[in-house]
C-alpha cells in the first residue's frame, strides 16, 4: 500500500477508530517496511502520551473578582460598538455554516463514495478482463486469417489465369514451331 493511504489510516489506528482489522494489519505491516511512516506514527504516539499526561487544571490560573469585573467591562464596551455587531453577525453566520456542514457530512452528503471490493471480486473482475481481451484478440486474429485467405484465393486466381495464358502462349509457340519446321523440312 502507498504511504498516502497509510497516513490516512494512521489517526484511526492511533485513536482506535472504526477500522477494518485487515486494514489495521496492513498498516502495521507497512510500518515494518517504511521508516518514514513508522517515525511519524511513533511521534504521534509520543505526542498523544504527553497530551494525556497534561493536567489542564494547573495550566489555567485562578481568576479573581477584579479580573472578572475587568473582562465584563471590556465586553460591555465592545458590545456597544457598531463594528463589533457586524463581527458578531459574521461569526454567527460562520458558525451556522460550519454546523450545517457537519450535519450534511453526518447525513452522508458530499462524501466521496468508497468502493469496497473483496479479493475474490477483484480476481473475478481481472479474470473477466483478461478473458475479454483474449476473446477480442482471437476475433482480430480470425479476421486477419480470413483476410489473408481471401487475399491468397484472389492471388491464386490471378496466378491460375497467368498460367492459363502462359499455357496458351506455349501451345501457340509449339504450333508456330511445328509450322516453321514443316516449312523448313519440305
Amino acid at each position: 500500500m502507498s504511504c498516502k493511504t497509510m497516513q490516512e489510516r494512521m489517526m484511526d489506528v492511533l485513536y482506535g477508530e472504526e477500522l477494518n482489522p485487515d486494514h489495521c494489519l496492513e498498516f502495521f505491516r507497512h510500518l515494518e517496511i517504511c521508516p518514514d511512516c513508522k517515525a511519524e506514527y511513533l511521534e504521534l504516539v509520543e505526542t498523544r502520551s504527553l497530551l494525556g499526561q497534561w493536567d489542564l487544571g494547573q495550566a489555567v490560573p485562578e481568576a479573581g473578582a477584579d479580573t472578572g469585573a475587568k473582562i465584563l467591562g471590556f465586553l460591555r464596551g465592545i458590545d456597544r460598538s457598531p463594528a463589533w455587531r457586524v463581527v458578531y453577525k459574521a461569526a454567527a453566520c460562520i458558525l451556522m455554516l460550519l454546523g450545517m456542514t457537519v450535519i450534511a457530512r453526518d447525513l452522508g452528503w458530499g462524501e466521496r463514495a468508497t468502493l469496497e471490493v473483496t479479493r475474490q471480486q477483484l480476481e473475478t473482475t481481472i479474470n473477466d478482463v483478461v478473458v475479454a481481451r483474449q476473446e477480442e484478440e482471437r476475433r482480430l486474429i480470425g479476421q486477419y486469417v480470413i483476410q489473408v485467405r481471401e487475399d491468397l484465393e484472389r492471388d491464386m486466381g490471378q496466378i491460375h489465369q497467368y498460367l492459363q495464358v502462359l499455357d496458351l502462349q506455349q501451345r501457340d509457340a509449339q504450333e508456330d514451331y511445328r509450322a516453321v519446321r514443316a516449312l523448313v523440312t519440305r
